[in-house]
């Protein structure tokens, strides 16, 4: 949908008409995420499927570094 913070992620998934959890629920959830390395498990299914379709049809990236949420903007962060 977007990059978004994890308090802002209640007000987007709001604005879809999904239930919006507490953000206490987010940091909780990506902590399980951590801790059972979901991220090892989604990247070895991505490679296995790869393997037997001869195509990729998912790519990952990672946004932290690109989106920044900010009261006052500088040389290296604009707001939004």
């Amino acid at each position: 949908m977007e990059p978004t913070s994890k308090m802002t992620a209640v007000g987007v998934l709001e604005e879809l008409g999904v239930p919006a959890r507490h953000r206490n629920t987010f940091t909780a959830a990506l902590r399980r995420c951590v801790a059972r390395d979901y991220r090892a498990t989604l990247a070895a299914a991505c490679a296995r499927h790869c393997a037997r379709s001869s195509a990729a049809s998912l790519v990952l990236y990672d946004v932290t570094t690109l989106h920044f949420e900010a009261e006052n903007e500088d040389a290296l962060h604009r707001v939004g």
